[in-house]
């Protein structure tokens, strides 16, 4: 279970969205054409390009490192407002799939024949400011201190602080954006130990048309239902 942790703490991150669903296809989402002189214009121009983004979809690389150990996993995630999301990781030997559809939360492990079921995601989604920074790349000046931060010479980066009195798991969060289109490339979270999650993205689709299936979810024969909150 230790290997599986930093993605679901992903798949939280992805849940704590509260714009309405998408009904119909939204309007093409803005790309700034000047280029930001400063975090102030670089959060706006991020802010501005996400105002309109009610899903998406992406591969991604993960690679949690801690003390002693460090573990890289690949596979691809949806998220579509409002908290919906599925987070499939293909890599072995700890392939797993997160699964939402807005009100429960799945996180089914076929390595251990396991599934654990939350049943409400108000609470598990709460409490850390890092959990909605993908539901909120249109509000990131309302909840955390900014600063430029280096990235190559095709992309901007900003780092993300929690504001004083603000609960949150993480240190600071990096976000790196395309210079061309806004679109993320990368989010690198360090926690209150030091302890780095890394997330790469490729492919990145914003406003794809998702099927409703994407978003549920049916427990396989013989895998044992696990409720967390009664461990």
């Amino acid at each position: 279970m230790k290997y599986v942790r930093p993605l679901f703490a992903a798949a939280l991150l992805s849940v704590a969205t509260t714009s309405p669903a998408l009904a119909e296809p939204p309007n093409p989402v803005p790309v700034s054409t000047v280029a930001p002189q400063n975090v102030v214009e670089l959060v706006k121009a991020v802010e501005a390009t996400y105002s309109n983004v009610e899903s998406l979809s992406a591969d991604f690389e993960q690679t949690s490192k801690g003390a002693g150990f460090e573990l890289t996993m690949k596979g691809s995630v949806s998220l579509a407002k409002p908290r919906q999301m599925r987070w499939d990781t293909t890599s072995e030997p700890v392939g797993s799939l997160v699964v939402s559809d807005g009100d429960k939360l799945w996180m089914y492990l076929p390595s251990e024949g396991q599934v654990h079921v939350y049943q409400d995601l108000s609470s598990s989604a709460s409490g850390s400011m890092a959990m909605d920074i993908l539901g909120d790349l249109d509000s990131l000046d309302e909840k955390f201190e900014t600063s430029m931060g280096e990235a190559g010479a095709g992309s901007y980066a900003v780092v993300l602080k929690p504001k004083p009195g603000m609960e949150s798991s993480y240190l600071q969060i990096e976000l790196v954006v395309a210079k061309s289109d806004y679109k993320l490339e990368k989010v690198t979270l360090t926690d209150l130990f030091g302890g780095l999650t890394i997330y790469s993205f490729s492919n990145l689709k914003l406003n794809p048309q998702l099927e409703k299936s994407t978003f549920t979810f049916v427990v396989p024969a013989g895998v044992e239902v696990i409720d967390p909150t009664k461990i």
